[in-house]
């Protein structure tokens, strides 16, 4: 038998093999350590696009800022306030029961395909704390009767999946603004109702929704009766199928009559938003003084247990002297760390806001909200004993909002079990702490 080992040779081969097989692993190694470092060195915040703001105003601009409305600076004194203290304890005091506050959220698909990607990927990411979604469903057709289905299959797969409910939104929005005459058509012409009436409640059982929300806006009604009685028309058939309703109505608007509105709603959802608009001067998007003010006016009328208060999750940017643009939050905080702009935030209003002149020299005020601003009013929702919060829009807001959206945050509840405000005292650009400030606050 040989005495040498089994696998045992002279040749130096594998031994010269083995040699240059770990010095290549090594280097390989050392070249992929060094490209994962250089890589990490180079990740930088998304540019924000530089707008050209120089650009002349088309006809429907100009128009649009000729009849834009310079909003006054929204006061409230001292007495207001502590009236509207001493309604919602009255209120709460009222409220009997422990039932849940309902978290709503408003979703968008048809402004464009990047704003449904936005609304749908927070859909996906966060069904799991909303009870219902209001889906951009139906729109009227100017000088007709009906209306066109614009309702996002994918999103309604995602409802149904996770079993909550899915609301379709009708509204008379058309082209870039709401239609207010096809409403005012169909309302003054019961034959028009019935036919427009039918064709919702098709495309309703025909899509799977739980109910409908009504957004007509816009309308400069003469009489609030037409508009009322169209209102139990809808819910008389709605409520003999099974069907929830609910509509919008916006602040200091004399088009709805919320005393006549509650007895043919389930809900009434109050768009606390657009104090400034994007055709008004630069301010306050929801001044938290003015939302609970119009909430105490609104609440002085309608039963609590019926009202959902809206929330503005977005921001407006406006050049000076021209119509302003729409922002979502994670816009708006880019935007400010990409011109190096200080973002305040306004104490009074708990709204954010910032200014910065574009690559033109023209000179930007922006407006918008945050999480701290979401907390203060659903707190104020959860101490009034409303039935419930709404988000405009999914997609748009601080996602902070997600750490404390499922829990009460009424006084009792808080007290029990302390929120910790430091989830939401600092503003992050990609995962990055740019701004630090002692900003929470609850008046």
């Amino acid at each position: 038998m040989s005495e040498k080992q089994i696998f045992q040779t002279s040749s130096k081969k594998r031994w010269y093999a083995f040699s240059w097989m770990s010095r290549a692993l090594i280097i390989g190694m050392v070249v992929a350590i060094v490209c994962v470092v250089y890589t990490l060195g180079k990740i930088q915040v998304p540019p924000f696009p530089t707008i050209n703001t120089n650009a002349p105003l088309t006809a429907k601009s100009t128009a649009k800022l000729k009849n834009s409305k310079q909003f006054k600076e929204f006061t409230v004194v001292r007495s207001e306030l502590e009236k509207i203290k001493r309604d919602r304890e009255l209120k709460h005091m009222k409220h009997l029961g422990n039932k849940n506050r309902i978290n709503m959220g408003f979703y968008v698909s048809s402004w464009s395909n990047e704003v449904r990607q936005q609304s749908l990927s927070d859909l996906r990411r966060n069904i799991g704390h909303l009870d219902m979604v209001a889906m951009e469903s139906f729109f009227t057709v100017p000088g007709q009767d009906t209306i066109v289905d614009k309702a996002d299959t994918a999103a309604l797969n995602v409802i149904h999946q996770y079993k909550r409910k899915a609301i379709a939104q009708i509204s008379n929005f058309s082209g870039n603004d709401f239609d207010g005459q096809t409403v005012r058509t169909i309302l003054s012409d019961p034959a028009k109702q019935q036919r427009f009436i039918d064709d919702i409640l098709i495309k309703i059982k025909r899509n799977g929704f739980s109910g409908i929300n009504i957004d007509f806006e816009n309308l400069q009604l003469d009489d609030r009766k037409p508009l009322n009685d169209f209102m139990a028309r809808i819910y008389q058939v709605f409520h003999s199928e099974g069907l929830l309703v609910s509509q919008d109505i916006s602040p200091e608007n004399d088009d709805y009559d919320p005393i006549s509105l509650q007895k043919y709603n389930d809900y009434i959802i109050l768009m606390a938003y657009d104090q400034h608009s994007i055709e008004s001067n630069a301010g306050a998007i929801s001044h938290q003084a003015w939302v609970e003010k119009n909430l105490d006016e609104l609440c002085s009328k309608v039963d609590a247990d019926k009202v959902i208060l809206a929330l503005a999750c977005y921001g407006y940017d406006w050049p000076v002297g021209k119509v302003g643009k729409t922002l979502t939050y994670d816009n708006a905080v880019i935007l400010a760390h990409n011109y190096n702009a200080n973002i305040r935030f306004d104490r009074e209003s708990a709204n954010l806001n910032f200014s910065y002149k574009d690559g033109t020299g023209m000179r930007h005020d922006v407006y918008f909200t945050d999480a701290a601003t979401y907390f203060n009013l659903i707190r104020k929702a959860d101490d009034w004993g409303l039935a419930g919060i709404a988000l405009w829009r999914l997609g748009s807001e601080d996602a902070r909002l997600w750490s404390f959206i499922s829990r009460s945050l009424d006084h009792d509840h808080l007290a029990k079990e302390p929120f910790d405000f430091e989830k939401i005292s600092k503003i992050k650009v990609g995962g990055y702490n740019i701004l630090v400030m002692v900003r929470f606050w609850i008046w």
